[in-house]
């Protein structure tokens, strides 16, 4: 049976720079955790937008996944979204989209990568 999220957020989009893996504390504990950004572009020409969402991956899953994530990459990204506001040393708001704990797919191909689908990386290695 499979249960039905309803925050879920899928985007397409690149990787704006390498990402990202370090270790934090939680409950005491160190942890690893692996960031990096997805440019998501909609519309053509003068009505281009783009929009950006970090994407964050705990513990093991995302350091493994760190060195495939590359500045360019086109991934395909589904996860729960979270937005945080904060006021940067200007005084202005801000704001960003977060998506934890994805599944993420690889999109295109890189330079030597062998001739199958592309790889797929979620807690059950299963595509979406």
């Amino acid at each position: 049976m499979e249960v039905l999220k309803m925050n879920n957020l899928t985007v397409i989009g690149r990787i704006t720079k390498d990402a990202e893996t370090r270790t934090v504390k939680v409950a005491g504990i160190d942890t690893l955790v692996t960031d990096f950004t997805l440019a998501a572009n909609e519309g053509y020409g003068e009505n281009q937008t783009t929009e950006y969402f970090r994407v964050t991956i705990w513990r093991d899953r995302g350091a493994k996944m760190c060195p495939g994530l590359k500045k360019g990459r086109i991934l395909a990204v589904k996860g729960s979204v979270s937005a945080r506001g904060w006021i940067d040393q200007e005084g202005k708001a801000r704001a960003q989209l977060e998506i934890k704990n994805p599944t993420v797919q690889f999109i295109d191909k890189k330079p030597g990568d062998p001739e199958e689908a592309p790889a797929v990386a979620d807690e059950d290695d299963k595509p979406f």
